[in-house]
């Protein structure tokens, strides 16, 4: 193995080890809304953790052998497996601090206290981004006033209507037809309450 090859190998697993940790961190839509720094800090320190945690042992087994070239596979494929190992073990932890948290933030099947603040805040922050990069909103005259009238009635209104097994199926990452359903009829709802709105 070239030295080229090694600093390649190195690059692509902290690659995987991002993309891994912004996988993980999308799947957390009860977590609470913070600024960009924050969200890229935590990013590559998960990335890093990762990539960091599963190199140690190999990483001492290559340093014994004197960091030779011609000795790197065998550490880069371990580096590899306790990567995958690692990563497995982490994504199990959260699924089951999501649950966890499913069962406290609706103890009885629907949103309450800091919780339900919580979702409605990053539904109104989605909800508002995305209504702002869509080409339709200047055509049609959606000022920031209806933008933000209409992002406030849908992610109440999700609120309200999202039940437990919807918010456990939509966070092992499938979008459930009933959630479906439900976000197109906000959607009309809360559209036809923008002809009255400043």
């Amino acid at each position: 193995m070239t030295r080229k090859t090694i600093w390649l190998l190195c690059f692509l697993y902290f690659a995987a080890a991002a993309g891994f940790a912004l996988f993980e961190m999308q799947q957390d839509t009860l977590a609470p809304s913070v600024p960009l720094a924050g969200n890229i800090g935590h990013l590559v320190g998960l990335a890093f953790s990762f990539w960091a945690m599963a190199a140690i042992l190999p990483m001492i087994g290559w340093a014994i052998g004197g960091f030779k070239a011609d000795n790197a596979q065998g550490p880069f494929v371990l580096w590899l497996i306790f990567g995958v190992g690692l990563a497995g073990l982490y994504d199990y932890g959260e699924r089951s601090e999501r649950n966890e948290k499913i069962t406290t933030a609706m103890p009885n099947g629907v949103f309450a206290g800091k919780d339900r603040a919580d979702f409605i805040r990053s539904a109104m922050l989605s909800c508002t981004q995305s209504q702002k990069v869509n080409p339709l909103t200047p055509k049609v005259g959606l000022t920031d006033t209806k933008i933000a009238a209409y992002c406030g009635c849908y992610a109440n209104g999700m609120a309200a209507e999202i039940t437990v097994d919807e918010l456990r199926v939509m966070l092992s990452g499938v979008q459930p037809q009933s959630l479906v359903d439900k976000a197109t009829a906000l959607g009309v709802s809360c559209g036809k309450q923008l002809i009255f709105t400043r």
